[in-house]
Formats: C-alpha cells, structure tokens, sequence
C-alpha cells in the first residue's frame, strides 16, 4: 500500500487471520495505538513480514507478535518509542532520521540473526539476541571533530560471523574535514566482511587498511565499490596518508576475495598490489570492472 502520507485507521475489530506479508508506504498515523494494534498478535496471527517506509505521526510503536520473522521499518518521522516483542523474529532492518536522537528503543528477539542499524544506537534498544549478520554504515570524514559513539557502541555489544559496512566518502575537497576512521578503534570478530564502498573519486586505501586491521582474522572479503557524482581536487589529501603502503597486515586466514566496481585508477592498483602482498594464503580473486571501463585486449 502506497499512501502519499495519507491517514490510515484499521476497523475497530476483525482479525486479518491470513495476512503474511504487508508494506506500507508513506503512511500517517491518526493515534497512538492504532498502528501497534493493527499488527500485533491479536490482530494480525499469521504476518510474517511487516515493512514501514516513512510513516508520520508515529510517535510510539508497540509491537507483539509471535509469527514475525522480518521487519523493516525506515525513516519513521516523529517516532520516540519503539518495542518490539517477537520471539521468532530472524531479520531486523531499522534506519532512523538524525532528528532521533531522543528514542527509546527495546527489541526482545531471542532468534535474531540479521540486524542492519542505522541511527542512533544503545545497548540497551537490543534485550536478546544471537546476531550473525551486523548492517551498518558510516562517514570517513566530518566536520568539527564529530565521531559518532554510536558504532562502537553496536559494534562492541555483537559478535557478528558477518559484517556489512556502508561506508561514504564526500563529493568534494577533503582538506576541510576531519578524517574520522581514527576514531573506530574496534571492529566485531568476524569471518566475513562485506563493504560497499561510496569513494567519489578520493582515494580509499587508508580508510580500507584501517578496516582490515581491526579484522585481520576474515576469511572472506567483498569489496564493491559504487561510484556516484564527486571530485578528487589536484590539492586534494586523500591520498597523502601513505603509512599503509609500507606496513603489513597479515590476513593469513584470508582465503576468497571479491571485488566490483574496478576503474583501473593508480589508487585502486596500488590497494589491490597491496592486498596480495597482506593475504598471503588467498586462494580466489575476482575482479569485476566498471560498466564503463573499455577494456582492450593486448
């Protein structure tokens, strides 16, 4: 159901006794309870899956359901209390608007697996779990020497076997930011690592050594690199933390590699160079380039 932001009231009694899946869209809330009601238990026996996109006037969502096994909810407006109580959820995907810095959050999923979290993070906002898959992202460079708490908060209350990190760079000259990557001091143990990496022509190799040393024990990496509108100045320090191109990081358990989204620039050359002198029992790489690289055979 895509609503455009209008109001919807579920009737006053009835059961949705067959409903497994539903979406809603832009969806303004008219009370407090309603939507909480509408999809809980009681109302809604057999919802397996439940996604809310940009829903307003939700300021407090209760959930209880015993036949959940993924949820989404992304870019709820107004929300300052979320519960949820789901025995058998197995997925969780929650990203909140900066303005949510005041939520109140518990989740009590005894058999979640896959978390992915963007926003503002306690330990707390998670009660139980057994997480395998952690999603979540960040910035490598900001202003006014900001670094969220917030990752190292998730990062430190899960032991994910798989990681998947957004991570951003700006579209423009870096020389007025702050490098942020100093600031994320520990990353999950985990045996796979997934990046999507958004470089707008800037140099990544630093930010990507920093990474894999503080997961030097991955069996597997996915690097794909997704290239969107930016400039790399001629004055541009991106590439002027060199460090990296002489220390070693010793990815000895480092078997598959998986890397897309290849121009063939000098910056992704010498990180590639780099990565085979690190893993040193790697035993699979695949390379896959850009669509708009023209690659002519010799």
């Amino acid at each position: 159901m895509r609503l455009g932001c209008l109001g919807l009231a579920p009737p006053d009694s009835g059961v949705f006794a067959r409903l497994e899946t539903l979406l809603l869209n832009n969806v303004r809330s008219h009370g407090e309870r309603e939507l909480s009601e509408a999809v809980s238990s009681p109302r809604c026996p057999s919802l397996r899956r439940l996604t809310v996109r940009g829903a307003r006037g939700l300021r407090n969502l209760l959930i209880w359901s015993e036949s959940l096994v993924a949820l989404m909810l992304a870019h709820p407006r107004g929300l300052r209390r979320l519960m949820v109580v789901a025995p058998v959820l197995h997925s969780f995907y929650f990203s909140a608007h900066r303005e949510m810095e005041k939520l109140a959050a518990r989740i009590s999923a005894p058999k979640l697996e896959k978390l992915k979290w963007a926003g503002r993070f306690q330990p707390s906002f998670i009660q139980r779990a057994r997480l395998q898959e952690l999603d979540t992202n960040f910035i490598v460079y900001g202003r006014d020497g900001f670094i969220s708490p917030h990752h190292l908060r998730l990062f430190r209350h899960f032991e994910a076997v798989s990681l998947h990190l957004l991570v951003t760079q700006p579209d423009k000259n870096v020389n007025s930011y702050e490098y942020l990557m100093d600031g994320i001091s520990f990353l999950p143990h985990v045996k796979n690592l997934w990046l999507s990496f958004v470089p707008r022509a800037h140099a990544f190799g630093a930010t990507m050594f920093h990474l894999l040393r503080l997961c030097a024990g991955i069996r597997s990496l996915k690097l794909k690199l997704i290239h969107r509108e930016g400039e790399c100045p001629l004055d541009c320090t991106c590439d002027q933390r060199n460090g990296w191109k002489s220390e070693n990081i010793s990815l000895n358990l480092l078997e598959e590699a998986k890397i897309s989204g290849i121009k063939g620039v000098e910056h992704e050359v010498v990180f590639l160079k780099q990565l085979f002198r690190w893993a040193t029992a790697l035993q699979k790489m695949t390379i896959t380039f850009d669509p708009l690289v023209a690659i002519v055979p010799e």
